[in-house]
């Protein structure tokens, strides 16, 4: 049985670099030499507690690979004003942190080595296409849990794939996005392109909101895969009757940047080369895993990390197959 097989176990994929930063921000953990570790340790506690809560038959960490040359070019300032990256709240005083974040990557990459876990990149492909591609087409024959706190990744929730939010300690599914935001997950991309992104420099339409579009507009809640189109059209209709909400009249006059929104937003192959989607499915299916308890240990003691649980990380990743 090769990975992309079928099997009743799920396909956990993680969202690499949300997790990390994740941990790095929050996890006060410190090697002996004094050295901050929380963002490698943590993610490596995390790995055990996934595979401890999904059972999974396949871990795969997608790792980002730079930005997105074709969003680009649809929109010089995507992500351009994007808030700067926290530093780890413990140690923003130290002159090295930015050093240390990325020590640490370059160290937790080595240690996932060692474990039965399979690591993705691709140069000058964002993690949120490759995860997407992968839960989409990789594993298209697979239950699929993708790991991340980005809501970007809604819009791929359907009843093969779910979404563990690991700050929300929550699973989003189906219901849980229409419950939360009144659109289905099959529509949330598209709503999301009237509302805007301010983490990703995407500005919205005034006066849209998840509910508000939701009320203005029913099937975004009741239909699958309402198109842009119809709503430019509803809206462009009830433009017209002067005792309509102002937010039509809005939509009308802003569908250029709508549309141009929906192009960014959308985690489509439209947005990889073939070469890019090629080289994912590829190192998928051609992936070679070398467990090595004894050097895990030993690049433990090298990095002079205790107290964490090595024998309790190697059981749990037993549940994954490398053949």
């Amino acid at each position: 049985m090769t990975l992309l097989q079928e099997t009743s176990r799920p396909v956990v994929v993680i969202d690499g670099l949300n997790v990390f930063t994740r941990h790095y921000i929050a996890n006060p953990s410190m090697a002996e030499t004094g050295e901050p570790i929380g963002g490698l340790v943590g993610f490596l506690k995390n790995i055990r507690f996934l595979c401890e809560r999904f059972n999974p038959s396949t871990l795969v960490v997608a790792w980002e690979g730079g930005g997105s040359m074709r969003r680009r070019a649809k929109d010089k300032n995507y992500k351009g004003r994007r808030r700067p990256i926290k530093l780890n709240r413990y140690y923003e005083d130290l002159p090295d942190t930015f050093q240390n974040r990325d020590r640490q990557l370059l160290k937790l990459i080595q240690f996932i080595k060692l474990l039965p876990v399979m690591q993705i990149y691709v140069p000058d492909c964002e993690g949120d296409d490759i995860v997407a591609h992968m839960v989409r087409s990789t594993f298209r024959n697979r239950k699929c849990v993708i790991i991340s706190s980005d809501k970007d990744f809604y819009q791929c929730i359907d009843n093969r794939v779910s979404q563990w939010s690991p700050g929300r300690k929550k699973t989003m599914t189906p219901a849980t996005v229409l419950d939360e935001f009144g659109v289905r997950s099959s529509n949330f991309c598209l709503t999301r392109a009237f509302v805007g992104d301010s983490s990703d420099n995407i500005d919205g339409v005034k006066g849209a909101g998840f509910r508000t579009m939701s009320k203005r507009f029913p099937e975004l809640s009741m239909q699958d895969d309402v198109i842009l189109s119809d709503l430019i059209e509803t809206s462009r209709e009830k433009s017209s009757n002067k005792k309509s909400p102002a937010l039509f009249k809005r939509i009308v006059e802003s569908e250029k940047e709508i549309r141009k929104n929906l192009s960014l937003m959308t985690l489509t192959e439209k947005n990889i080369s073939a070469t890019q989607a090629l080289k994912i499915d590829s190192s998928v299916e051609n992936f070679s895993f070398s467990p090595d308890k004894f050097r895990l240990v030993k690049l433990f003691l090298k990095e002079q990390i205790n107290n964490f649980d090595i024998d309790a990380l190697w059981v749990s990743t037993h549940c994954l197959r490398t053949l």
